[in-house]
C-alpha cells in the first residue's frame, strides 16, 4: 500500500467517523492490510487509533491492538504521536522532507510542547544530516542533560566488513583501537561516535 491509497482510503475512514462515530470494524480491515513492514506502518496505525472510539471504563484501544495483532503499548505510542502530528501537515512536511520518519516525529513530539518547535528542529535535523540518535543528543546537550563524548572521525579508519543493500546496513571494523558505543552517519565521509571505556571490536551503522 502506498502513501496516496492510504490517505484516500483514510480519508473513507473519517468521513464514516464522522456519520457514525465507530470505525472499529473498517480502521482493523485497513490496519491488516498495512502490513508491519512498511516505512509509514507506524504514523498510519496511529492515525486510524485515533479514531477508534474510547469509552471510560472500556479498553477499546487495547482491543483493537488485540484484533490487528498489535501490543497495546506500541499502538498507544504510535496514537501519541499521531495526535501530535495531524495526518495532513504530517504528509506535508515528510513529502518536503523525505529523510524525516516515525523515529524523528516521536522525539519531537515526546520533547517540544508545540508543533512549531518540533518542526523548526526537524527541519534543522534534516539540514545537518542528523540521525535520530544525534538528535537526541543534541536535545539533551540544549536541555542541560549529560552527554558523552562525541568524536568525528574520518571513514579511512573504519573497515567496512559487510554491506546489506536490502536493509541499508552495515557491519564495520574500527582501525587504530578505537571504543565505540553507538555510530551515526555524519556528513562528508564521517561516522559520529560515541567514546566506550571498554573496547567494541564489531558495530552496526544503520
Amino acid at each position: 500500500m502506498d502513501a496516496k491509497t492510504f490517505e484516500a482510503e483514510f480519508r473513507k475512514l473519517v468521513d464514516v467517523a464522522r456519520e457514525t462515530g465507530d470505525v472499529m470494524a473498517a480502521s482493523t480491515d485497513l490496519a491488516m492490510d498495512i502490513g508491519q513492514e512498511h516505512d509509514n506502518a507506524q504514523l498510519w496505525l496511529g492515525d486510524l487509533a485515533l479514531l477508534v472510539s474510547t469509552v471510560h471504563g472500556q479498553d477499546s484501544i487495547g482491543k483493537w491492538a488485540t484484533d490487528i495483532g498489535r501490543v497495546r503499548k506500541t499502538i498507544t505510542d504510535y496514537r501519541t504521536v499521531a495526535a501530535f502530528w495531524p495526518t495532513a501537515d504530517r504528509m506535508a512536511l515528510m513529502e518536503e522532507c523525505p529523510t524525516i520518519n516515525y523515529s524523528l516525529l516521536k522525539l519531537a513530539a515526546n520533547r517540544f510542547a508545540t508543533r512549531d518547535e518540533a518542526t523548526t528542529f526537524l527541519i534543522e535535523c534534516v539540514d545537518q544530516h542528523w540521525s535520530v540518535e544525534k538528535a537526541r543528543m543534541v536535545l539533551n546537550k540544549r536541555m542541560g542533560r549529560h552527554v558523552p563524548a562525541e568524536k568525528l572521525i574520518p571513514a579511512s579508519l573504519v573497515e567496512i566488513t559487510h554491506l546489506d543493500y536490502a536493509t541499508g546496513t552495515m557491519t564495520v571494523k574500527f582501525i587504530g583501537g578505537l571504543f565505540p558505543t553507538h555510530l551515526s552517519a555524519g556528513v562528508r565521509g564521517q561516522i559520529v561516535m560515541t567514546v566506550a571505556a571498554a573496547p567494541v571490536e564489531m558495530a552496526e551503522v544503520r
